[in-house]
């Protein structure tokens, strides 16, 4: 399918700021953030090129955000928010855990 974008949003230095969002229930399918995969990656560079093909953005800064949020049984969340996870070009990157 054609997917989505989760948030798109604009920093204090304009920067065009694409935002993907993973929440787990439990830790059975892993660390949020781990589930961004290179075909996710892949696919939110698509559809950013797109909205900014289609809104004429193509010469504003851009990156990539991906907020991980961790649900607890008690209600509460525990929230990471990775600044720069990958790169418009490809060369994704994440912290080591």
């Amino acid at each position: 399918g054609r997917g989505e974008i989760d948030l798109i949003m604009e920093d204090s230095h304009r920067t065009l700021v694409f935002i993907e969002v993973k929440s787990n229930r439990t830790r059975l399918s892993g660390h949020p953030l781990e589930r961004v995969d290179r075909r996710k990656i892949l696919q939110l560079q698509r559809m950013a090129q797109r909205y900014c093909w289609e809104f004429r953005q193509e010469n504003r800064e851009m990156r990539f955000d991906v907020v991980g949020v961790d649900l607890e049984e008690d209600g509460r969340a525990h929230v990471q928010h990775l600044e720069a996870a990958f790169l418009p070009d490809i060369s994704g990157y994440y912290p080591s855990h």
